[in-house]
């Protein structure tokens, strides 16, 4: 599965999933979304640590839990330059969001609603120029978008 480039795993019952499965490093899109998947931020780093084509991750309806910010700050460089479509939603995420995360200027969509988010939302998510949707209902975040939606407009 070298070549993979397209791999929608979502709406099954995954309980486990060897992060060494997915062998093929030019994956671009990757869903895991709407499974039984309890894992931490440290399983999913080893899952796409190599993924440096990465384009579209959804990871929505999940247990998938952990400090969001050792999600972010474990994750390969590489792909932070390509991705577009980052969705976790309704998963059990917790903490701030790191000011790394904006460091992912291609970023469209970002979705993290109904997770156990919490803190100020980092001024560099204003930087994002590229993101046209942005989802953080269900958190207990500090700070108004008032900055980034004027950035978005």
């Amino acid at each position: 599965m070298t070549s993979l480039h397209f791999l929608d795993l979502s709406s099954n019952q995954y309980t486990s999933l060897d992060p060494h499965f997915l062998l093929s490093r030019n994956l671009q899109y990757l869903n895991l979304g709407v499974n039984s998947s309890n894992y931490n931020t440290h399983w999913i780093s080893d899952l796409l640590w190599d993924k440096c084509h990465l384009k579209s991750l959804n990871l929505v309806y999940n247990y998938f839990h952990g400090d969001i910010s050792v999600f972010f700050k474990n994750l390969s460089r590489c792909w932070s330059h390509t991705l577009e479509n980052l969705e976790l939603r309704f998963n059990e995420f917790y903490g701030q969001l790191p000011e790394e995360h904006g460091g992912m200027k291609q970023l469209k969509e970002l979705e993290l609603s109904g997770n156990k988010l919490s803190g100020p939302i980092p001024i560099i998510m204003g930087q994002l120029s590229d993101l046209e949707r942005i989802g953080i209902s269900g958190n207990a975040f500090s700070s108004l978008l008032l900055k980034i939606a004027t950035k978005c407009m």
